[in-house]
């Protein structure tokens, strides 16, 4: 059987049999992951960003530098 459908019988016997206390736990963890979702979308400054940087990294314009490199120069730091 699918994990996804297994998981979500077993929450919901948990809510089925659930006092008031782990309800309001539950709907305040469900509320808390609503509200993060929103959280992880760019704004457009960001994307504006990102785009720059694609842009640039297309043209090859983009300088890149090794791991030792950039360990010297935070070692200089």
């Amino acid at each position: 059987m699918n994990i996804s459908v297994d998981l979500r019988k077993r929450v919901l016997q948990y809510v089925d049999s659930a006092d008031n206390h782990l309800l309001r736990m539950m709907e305040a963890l469900a509320v808390s992951y609503h509200e993060d979702e929103s959280e992880d979308e760019l704004t457009d400054a960001q994307k504006g960003e990102l785009d720059k940087r694609l842009q640039k990294y297309n043209e090859g314009k983009m300088v890149f530098q090794t791991w030792e490199e950039t360990q010297a120069k935070l070692d200089r730091i």
